[in-house]
Order: C-alpha cells, then structure tokens, then sequence
C-alpha cells in the first residue's frame, strides 16, 4: 500500500476521533484536529520522509483554502468600511510587523529572520475566526463584517510578502535589485494572468453552467484552480497566491454564491487536513521542551496585536466595545503564518528551531481563538470593571459607554422563492406589482441572464444548500415557497429551512398524491398539486356554464393544508 494512502487514511480517521472527542466535551473541533496533530507527529509520523510528505499535503491543503477565501472576497463589504480596513489594516499590519521585529532581535534573531517572523505573526487566521464569527451567528454584525474585511485585506497584504520571500531565497539575500526585479516581474505576471482571467474563465463556466450539470461545474472549478497554479508556478508564482487569484477572477461572477457552495465539501474536508497536519509538522518534545519560551512569546504576540488594533480603531472614532472586539477576533497567528515560515524554513532563511517557535506559537493562538471569541463581550466588561476599579483614572480614556448589540439592521426579504421557472416568475410577477420584494434562488444560466434584465433579487445556486439558504438570508425569512418538480430536492430544501428557521411558512408543488405526505413530513404547511388545482378549475367552470350555480369543489376533496 502507497504511503500517500496510509497517511491519508490515519489523517482521516485520526481527525475523525479528534473532533469527536473534542466536541463530546463542548470544544470546536479544531482544537481536537490540532492536538491529534501533534500526536500524530510525535508518535506514528515521525520520520524525516513522512515530515516532508506532510509539510506538501498542508501546504496544498492550504492552497486550497485560500482559494476558497478568495471566492468569498467581497469588496462592496471593504468597501463600506474603505477608510479604516484599505489604510488601516496597511498600517496595522506594518506596525505589528515592526513591533515584533524589534521583539525578536532582542531575542538574539538577525535582522531579515527577525523581520519574516515578526510579519508572519501579524497575520492572522481568516480561516478559524471567520468560521467561529458564522458558528456563533455574528458574521453579519458590525465587528463582524469589519472583522471579515480587514482579514481579507490581510490576505491580499501576504502576495507582495510571500514573492519576496521567494526570491530572498533564490538570491541568497544579497542582491537588492534582483529581488525588487523578481518582485516586480512576479506582480506584473500576476496582473496579466488575473485580468486575462476576467475574461476567459467567466465565459468558461457560463457554458458550463448552461448545461446545468454539477459534477460538470465542480470538475471545471477544480480544474480552473489547478491550471492557474500550474501556470503561476511557471512563472515563479506562488501555488498560494495564485490559488488565491483565482479565487478573486472567480469571485466576480454572479456565480459564485454557488461556486462557494460547491466547493464547501473540499473546503471542509481540507481544513480537517491542514489544522491535523499544523500540528503533525510540530514536535511535541519541541513544544513540552520550550513552552515557556512559546507562553512568552505568544503573550507579547497577542498583546501587540490587540493594543495597535485597538488604537488604530479608536483614533478612528469607533467605539470602545467595537474597537476591542474587532482587536480580540485577530489576535492569533493563522493559516498565513504557517506558509510563510514554511516558505522562509525552506529557503533556509530561517533556522529549524525559530520554525518550530512559529509553528508552536501559531498553534496555541489557534487553540485559543475559538474561545476567546466567544466570551469577547464577557472580555471587555470584565476588563472595563477592572480598568475602572483598579485604574480609574484610565477608564474614561480607554472605554466609551456600554452599547447595544450592533447587528446590521438591514431590510430583510421576507419571501424567498426556490425555482425561477414557469410558476416562480408568474409569483414574481404579482409579487413585483404589489410591491413585495423577494429572492429567488435558481440554478440556470438563462434564467441568471434574465434576472440582470428584470432587476429580480436573483441567487445562481441550489436551493438545496446550507450555504446558499443563508445567502438568502433564510434565517429572517418568513415565507419559502418551494417551486422545483423534483420531490427530493423539494424534501431536503423544506428540512434545510426548518431546520435553520423553525417559524419560516412553507409552500411546495407537488405532481403526485403520494408526495404530499412526504413534503408534509419535512416541515411543508401548505402542498399545492397543480393537476388537483387545474381539475377544480375547469370543473368550477363546467359547473357555472351548466348553470348548476357556484360551488365550492374543494369540499369533495381530501382535507387540504393551510396557512
């Protein structure tokens, strides 16, 4: 048996106990991932081969990820926030890198390891926060979504770093002008391939799309993915950055809610691999043998990180609490962090010991990321009673007034229709000249045209995704009426919403009697049959030319459901 299969093979079981254990005592399952890591590496992967074999499957895995972070990039929501994310997340970045660069040559690190350790820590891990701020629904708060950018920001901050590090290698770090050379060329390449982009891959999958087939859609995404990273590495690109490039060109389309979608499974399941492989990279004696030196090291990292985020926001006259959350969501090392000591480890630029300080450090910022965010607001009101008890003098400058929740307040679509097809635009239709808004969901590409010609809150995806429903935003949704002819898809769209939304009303069509029930059954309150519907009609009509007068057919049928 290949050792690609069993390694694969104990990653996946190993990570299958890791999150179950983890969950079974009410932590997130990155933690357990990271921790069955280092077991792992410690003692079943511990050869100098298998080390290497699993520094490639992290470093694809984090690939990956990044593509599918730069799908969901969203300028309209940096943009909202244009002022303080584009100059202020520069800034902070900068700052922290500087801050940690002098920390670290006081630690007795020459000036570039000093420097590309110190910059790896300012980034932190869009990744975990950005799945911690959904699982606790505050994704779309104020914090949230300023939280969302300024990561995003970051991401993009890492290229011009990691094309620098690449060619600091190359070059031996001794000639200036061919690196600036290297670092130019690299961008210009990158702007060539990302417009280049813009124009073919878009077009690629509207045909894809035409054909309304998924494993079709799925196939040419993955396969979009990996051709840019071919050619980007050709030309000395990073797989990383060009990963994230094509993520971006993807991103543009009106297809990318369910791109995003599609590529969820992948996304999941590689994110299992990365956190499990972080931890299998690292020593464990390293970490037993110097956790004083990682506490210490991971205190100033944090305390950095929040203080000049924290600063920053409020020389912009944010809020107190909004300042301090936003500060606590990105005090952690992330998925960055590890490429870029993966790169510079590699480049032998620095040693093998300041690498297994990164990866350590990293770790346990990880591991406390999910449950400092969670207990933030706790956070601050303990900290802003103690500033005030013990340092009373400090608070007025330090802390505003207590506020509310700052949930977006955003007018919400009340109805949300699943299928575009004959009688979803009819819906639309009488809904538009009553002047309700709603939001359709469809996956078709004739339909997707149309849309931009009818200004219809139209989704490109399947109704029957999680990640879809929410882009509807189900969860403030009132009423879901369900459309499609396929009784499967029907069931598990009727179950998704209730699940999400136990108050939502729904309505489904149903061709066959039998169906009823089982559309009853998922959470469905009113099923329409279009063939019982159109009997009473013309029967109500036969009726009146008969003159046997008005009659309400409904009662010879079968009881019906209601709203």
């Amino acid at each position: 048996m290949s050792i690609l299969i069993t390694y694969t093979t104990i990653i996946l079981a190993s990570a299958l106990i890791g999150g179950y254990i983890a969950s079974r005592f009410n932590q997130y399952i990155i933690v357990g991932y990271i921790i069955i890591g280092l077991i792992l590496g410690s003692f079943i992967i511990s050869s100098h081969s298998s080390q290497d074999y699993l520094n490639s499957l992290a470093y694809i895995g984090v690939a990956l990820l990044v593509f599918s972070n730069g799908t969901e990039f969203s300028l309209s929501k940096i943009l909202n926030y244009r002022k303080i994310i584009i100059s202020g997340t520069l800034l902070q970045t900068l700052l922290t890198s500087l801050i940690l660069t002098v920390i670290f040559l006081f630690f007795g690190l020459a000036i570039i390891p000093a420097f590309v350790i110190g910059s790896a820590f300012a980034m932190s891990s869009t990744i975990i926060v950005t799945k911690v701020l959904k699982d606790l629904d505050r994704n779309y708060s104020q914090e949230g979504e300023m939280t969302f950018s300024w990561l995003m920001v970051q991401d993009i901050l890492t290229i011009p770093l990691l094309v620098f590090l690449t060619n600091l290698s190359i070059s031996g770090g001794n000639l200036l002008i061919p690196i600036l050379i290297a670092i130019l060329k690299s961008i210009l390449i990158f702007l060539v391939l990302y417009y280049l982009g813009l124009i073919i891959i878009p077009y690629i999958l509207s045909k894809i799309a035409q054909t309304e087939i998924r494993e079709l859609m799925i196939l040419a995404i993955i396969s979009i993915l990996f051709i840019i990273i071919v050619i980007s590495s050709y030309f000395g690109i990073s797989p990383i950055i060009a990963a994230f490039m094509a993520g971006l060109i993807i991103s543009k389309g009106m297809m990318n809610h369910q791109i995003a979608s599609e590529i969820k499974p992948f996304k999941d399941l590689f994110s299992v691999f990365f956190f499990v492989l972080i931890g299998a990279v690292t020593p464990l004696s390293f970490i037993i043998g110097n956790f004083f030196i990682i506490i210490l090291i991971a205190s100033l990292i944090i305390l950095v990180k929040i203080v000049t985020t924290y600063t920053e926001l409020r020389i912009y006259k944010f809020h107190s609490m909004t300042s301090f959350i936003v500060a606590l969501n990105m005090f952690q090392a992330g998925e960055f962090s590890f490429v870029i000591g993966t790169v510079a480890y590699q480049g032998h630029i620095i040693s093998a010991f300041s690498y297994h300080l990164l990866l350590g450090v990293t770790i346990l910022t990880m591991i406390l990321t999910p449950v400092i965010i969670k207990r933030n607001t706790s956070i601050y009101d303990h900290l802003s009673l103690f500033i005030d008890k013990h340092l009373h003098f400090l608070h007025h400058k330090l802390f505003d007034r207590k506020i509310k929740d700052s949930i977006k307040k955003e007018k919400h679509k009340e109805i949300i229709i699943a299928g575009y097809g004959r009688v979803g635009r009819q819906i639309v239709d009488i809904l538009k000249k009553n002047n309700v808004e709603c939001s359709v969901i469809d996956f078709n590409k004739g339909i997707m045209e149309e849309h931009n010609s009818h200004s219809v809150n139209f989704i490109y995806g399947n109704a029957d995704s999680m990640d879809i429903l929410k882009v509807a935003d189900i969860i403030h949704a009132k009423i879901m009426i369900i459309t499609t002819p396929d009784i499967e898809i029907n069931y598990k769209i009727a179950q998704i919403s209730k699940s999400v939304n136990p108050a939502i009303k729904i309505i489904a069509r149903s061709h066959l009697p039998h169906h009823k029930d089982i559309l009853l059954q998922s959470g469905v309150e009113y099923v329409i049959e279009p063939e019982k519907e159109t009997a009473i009609t013309i029967a109500d009509l036969l009726l009146r030319y008969l003159g046997k007068g008005k009659s309400d057919l409904r009662l010879s049928f079968e009881g019906t459901n209601t709203l």
